[in-house]
Parts: structure tokens; C-alpha cells; sequence
């Protein structure tokens, strides 16, 4: 998938020559496509900052970061969320450049640092990626559910046990363990502790959900490292 994102990206000329003023590599897209993991990553870090945390000390590489909140309950990636971020990310960043009064070329002496798109950028793009997720996915693909999926709306916790669950889906249809099941099977649950849904005790809403249910734990309120992640 990480390939399939550069290729995607230097297939645009401007940035493929951009990142080849800082390589010092020919990445035509054919070459791209048979390249090494190593080649694959340190284009990605030409186009993002390699930090989400900033100038903090704690690292948190940006692909990992990204690939951990576009993973469902399910534990599937698709490309298309993946591509989705990028866009997004790229026209948040160009919105800020714009504000600076900065026009990133491939020949602009003014940039300063060495890739194109912020980690702050990234975690905006992503707020939109999820509630389109949420819109055009869960909502559209099982309408049946909404109000099951209403359920989450505004919570204040991110790990619900299996009893809270079941008092959740009390006065919907399907209600308890059913539902419960069901929920799951759209990608809306993780089970914790154990694999097997129907046995789990305890489940977490992934990160692809939380900001567009406006999901939003209480521990990050209270720890500013939480903000970060």
C-alpha cells in the first residue's frame, strides 16, 4: 500500500521532480514501482514529516501513525482511505503555504524543510478522512444500522465491555449480543483480549471511527501526549 501511495504521488510531475532534487535519484515510476522497501520509504519521508509529534522528543513515525488509525475492526486497510488522507493532506498543506505565502516548486529555494506535507496536516486530513468513513460506509452501506451506529456518537470512551454494550443496544433492533455481532461485522468493533467476537468481554472503537463519531476519551483530555498520537 505504501507503494502503491508514492507511485501515486510521483506520478505527479512536480512532486516526482521535487523528490528527486532531494534523493538524487531518477524515480520514474516504473523504477518506483520495482523498488526496494528502503527507496519506497525514503520517498514517503520526502513528502511527509517523519514526526507526528513534532519537536517533541517521543517519535512517532508518520507511516505508522497513519496506518494504525486507517485499519478497521476488522483489521482491514483499503487503498482508497489511504489516498484519500493524501489528498486531503495536500490541499490542507497548500491552504497553509498559501497563507505564508509560500509556492512549493520543485526550484523553490524557500522551502526550508525537507518534505512537503506537515504532520499537523495529516492529522486534519484525517479527522475528515473518518467522518467520511463514517458517512459513506457505515451509513451508506448499512442503513439498517444508524441507530446502532448513533450509539457512539459523543461518547466519552473508546473501550466499552461487552455489558455496556449489550445496555447500549437494548431498545434497537437487533438488540443484545446480536447486535453486538453485527456491529462488529461492519468493522465499528475491535475486540481486546480475545479474537473470538462472540467470547470478547471487551471492545475498543478503532481510530478510522472515533473523530467521525466524535469519539472522544476522556484520557485524551487528560494527557497531552494523548493529543499527539
Amino acid at each position: 500500500l505504501l507503494k502503491l501511495f508514492v507511485t501515486r504521488a510521483i506520478s505527479d510531475k512536480n512532486v516526482r521532480l521535487y523528490c528527486e532534487g532531494i534523493l538524487k535519484e531518477n524515480l520514474d515510476v516504473v523504477r518506483v514501482i520495482a523498488a526496494n522497501d528502503e527507496l519506497i520509504m525514503n520517498i514517503f519521508y520526502t513528502l511527509f514529516e517523519s514526526n507526528m509529534n513534532g519537536n517533541r522528543d517521543r517519535i512517532i513515525p508518520s507511516h505508522s501513525w497513519i496506518f494504525k488509525r486507517l485499519v478497521d475492526g476488522l483489521g482491514m486497510l483499503y487503498p482508497r482511505e489511504l489516498i484519500h488522507l493524501g489528498n486531503q493532506a495536500v490541499l490542507k498543506q497548500k491552504e497553509i503555504n498559501k497563507l505564508r505565502g509560500i509556492i512549493q516548486t520543485p526550484d523553490n529555494e524557500t522551502t526550508i524543510e525537507k518534505y512537503l506535507i506537515e504532520s499537523r496536516n495529516v492529522k486534519s486530513a484525517f479527522e475528515e478522512v473518518s467522518k467520511y468513513r463514517c458517512d459513506t460506509y457505515l451509513y451508506a452501506e448499512f442503513p439498517h444500522l444508524s441507530k446502532h451506529f448513533n450509539k457512539f456518537r459523543g461518547n466519552e470512551k473508546d473501550k466499552i465491555s461487552r455489558t455496556e454494550l449489550l445496555d447500549m443496544f437494548s431498545n434497537v433492533n437487533p438488540a443484545g449480543n446480536e447486535a453486538i455481532r453485527v456491529v462488529y461485522e461492519t468493522g465499528l468493533l475491535k475486540p481486546l483480549e480475545n479474537k473470538n467476537v462472540e467470547a470478547c468481554r471487551k471492545f475498543t472503537v478503532p481510530y478510522l471511527y472515533k473523530s467521525g463519531l466524535g469519539i472522544i476519551a476522556r484520557r485524551s483530555i487528560n494527557k497531552n501526549s494523548e493529543h499527539a498520537k
